[in-house]
């Protein structure tokens, strides 16, 4: 199977769009992983979030820890 870059693009693109929308809704999808971040890890650790899309979930973390590195291949 071949796959242009041009349409890579555009696919991961509209998954991230998506996943951003879907992340800022109130939901259990939301909700629940937010109520563990805010319980741990303490401030003083470093997080390594790891396929979290748009950051959501770093940008909450950041407001909370010390230091919050995000990976994330899209």
């Amino acid at each position: 199977m071949s796959v242009d870059a041009a349409t890579l693009l555009r696919v991961y693109t509209e998954n991230a769009e998506r996943e951003d929308r879907v992340e800022k809704e109130l939901s259990l999808h939301t909700e629940g992983p937010r109520e563990y971040l805010n319980r741990y890890p303490t401030p003083a650790d470093r997080v390594l979030d790891a396929g979290d899309g748009p950051g959501t979930n770093a940008i909450v973390m950041s407001h909370i820890r010390r230091a919050v590195i995000l990976l994330d291949i899209t």
